[in-house]
């Protein structure tokens, strides 16, 4: 476990899917309000190791203007997976991480469909299992059949899985409860 990153201003962690890392460039507008959060220091925003290997030009994948947005992000290093980890982005898994990305897969359900639907779902538990290693509170995605997990990863992980306006409402929501808490104490 790493030290948390945070200010006394800080009231929640989250996570970036390379989904919003690509529409965050595409579409700054619907990513406003959580960019306001982010340089507010109200939230921390990180990427995982995945993020960077999806937008990997060598893996035939969307890259060019993405890479400005994914860099003022802090990447979270996960286990290694093979044949779906940077090795120079990783870290060797321990039994508790094996186990956690065991569970994580079970919950996303990897559908085998086709080979590229088995490979996307590896890789969204990949970015939630690292999530959870680091202590983060929660993933932002825009893949609503991950999203309506979220009941399953919130009693087991205390980790929610969430699109940008769900990130954002629950931040507010946060930033309104400790302002409500600051005032009872004063």
């Amino acid at each position: 476990m790493t030290e948390r990153f945070h200010t006394p201003h800080t009231v929640a962690r989250l996570v970036l899917d390379t989904s919003d890392v690509i529409q965050w460039r595409k579409s700054p507008s619907e990513y406003q309000e959580l960019e306001t959060l982010y340089e507010q220091f109200r939230v921390f925003l990180a990427k995982t190791d995945v993020v960077d290997t999806e937008l990997d030009p060598e893996k035939n994948v969307m890259v060019g203007d993405h890479f400005l947005v994914s860099i003022k992000f802090l990447e979270l290093h996960g286990s290694v997976v093979l044949d779906h980890s940077r090795l120079d982005h990783t870290v060797l898994a321990c039994e508790e991480d094996v186990q956690r990305l065991d569970r994580v897969k079970e919950i996303v359900g990897i559908r085998y469909k086709s080979e590229r639907n088995a490979k996307h779902d590896l890789r969204d538990a990949m970015h939630i299992a690292t999530s959870i290693r680091y202590g983060y509170d929660g993933f932002i995605t825009r893949e609503k059949r991950l999203v309506k997990r979220n009941d399953q990863f919130l009693p087991e992980f205390g980790f929610r899985v969430m699109n940008v306006e769900g990130a954002v409402a629950h931040v507010k929501g946060l930033i309104d409860h400790q302002a409500y808490r600051d005032e009872l104490n004063r």
